[in-house]
């Protein structure tokens, strides 16, 4: 599924959950980095807004199929 960023970051990330264990944080502690996590992959070309640029997570592997 490709999402912008400003999207993922209303998601739940498992990867910063585990790295950071079971201490207690903010709750936006746990959300998608974006493009600041080494997992995350652009899905589309540049755009001229790059609000609009969409990607995804890489940690689960690749997309085999667009929406």
């Amino acid at each position: 599924m490709f999402i912008t960023e400003n999207e993922a970051k209303d998601l739940f990330c498992p990867l910063t959950f585990v790295v950071l264990g079971e201490q207690k944080f903010g709750h936006r502690m746990f959300e998608c980095k974006g493009s600041g996590c080494i997992a995350w992959r652009w899905g589309e070309k540049k755009h001229k807004n790059a609000d609009t640029r969409r990607g995804f997570c890489g940690f689960a592997g690749k997309i085999l199929f667009k929406d």
